[in-house]
Parts: structure tokens; sequence; C-alpha cells
């Protein structure tokens, strides 16, 4: 630094930033007649009074660049200001501050993974049907027999012979004589023609 020129600063961690665990601090702590320097801290962001140094006093000043390192492990979460005091071989005291948030909350842990198995479905296969051949079962089907009628013969009865009526010759009757029957008898004329001839004619 010029002589003459006070530089005095906190530029890490940032204003307004959230800290945690052991973390360094950086800046610059130079002045005129420098003395020495040390860090502390003071809760919330206007504390009334801060702790006794948390990293120091150091007897040689420094331009951007470390300035020690902040403990945060124990102190409550909340706002919490940080500064830089710097002293002077007359007395003279400066400072640089910076207003920060404290969180140590324990990390939640992070559960790890069930595996799970992921099945896969089998890949379908297609076999066509192996055709069989089943030869058709026969049927039975019981038919109960038709009553066929039996032809009887039926005796025919030997015909009857009638008797034959014989003629009987009639008895003559003797009171009666047989009349003659007369048959007529032709005779040839002269001239060709034939004539009828009676025997009842007298000869």
């Amino acid at each position: 630094p010029q002589p003459g020129e006070v530089q005095v600063a906190i530029t890490s961690p940032a204003d307004g930033a959230t800290v945690t665990g052991v973390l360094p601090v950086y800046g610059s702590a130079a002045i005129p007649g420098f003395a020495a320097y040390e860090l502390q801290y003071g809760i919330s962001h206007d504390p009334g009074a801060f702790s006794p140094p948390i990293s120091g006093p150091f007897g040689a000043s420094v331009t951007n660049g470390q300035l020690g390192t902040w403990d945060t492990t124990g102190l409550g979460n909340g706002p919490h200001t940080l500064r830089v005091l710097v002293r002077a071989a007359n007395g003279a005291q400066y400072e640089g501050r910076v207003r920060v948030f404290v969180d140590n909350t324990p990390a939640t842990a992070t559960p790890e993974p069930t595996p799970t198995w992921t099945v896969e479905p089998p890949t379908p296969t297609f076999e066509p049907p192996t055709p069989t051949f089943e030869p058709p079962t026969p049927t039975v089907e019981f038919i109960p027999p038709t009553d066929t009628p039996t032809l009887v013969p039926t005796e025919t009865p030997p015909p009857v012979e009638e008797p034959t009526a014989t003629p009987e010759p009639p008895t003559p009757d003797p009171g009666l004589e047989a009349t003659p029957t007369w048959t007529p008898e032709v005779a040839a004329g002269s001239d060709g023609v034939g004539a009828f001839t009676s025997p009842l004619a007298a000869p």
C-alpha cells in the first residue's frame, strides 16, 4: 500500500453468504504504522460485543491474501458478523466487517436406493399348432327291430264237389204215343231244284 493508505477489508466470505464448518478468510489488513491484526465474530448482524480473537493476532500486514480461518462448528445457526481488527502502533484501530449466516444443520443422510429387480417379460414366440388328426368316433344308434309280419299261409279248403244231378230218363207215359217227328227231305227235280218231300203225303 502507498504510505498513508488504509486497506482493511474481508473479501471472502462475501457479505450475506451462508457459511458452515471451518472456512478460510481472505482480505487485506494494511495501514500506516501497522502493528497487528486479528479476526473476531459477533452474534447477529449488529452485535453489541465481539469474541476474543479466533485467528491472530498477527504481526505482519496482508494485502489481498488469506487472513486466517474461522471454525463455525460450535456456533448456533443464524446471523453472525465476522470482522478483521487492525491496530496501529500509535493505538489507532481500523476494522472491516461482513454479515453472514451460519448453518451447521446436519446433512440428512440420503438413503441409498433400494435395488429393484426389473422383470423383463419373455419374448413371445409363435409356434404353429401341430395338427392332430382324430378319427371321428362312430356313433352307434340303436334302432329297435321292426316287427315284420310273417305271412302264414291260409289253408284253402279243398273244393267241395257238389253232386251232379244225373238225369233220369223220362218215364214213358203209357197213355201217350210217340208223336212222329217230321223231317223234311229234299228231292232233286228235273230242273235241279230240290223239292220238299213230306212223309205225310200219300205215296
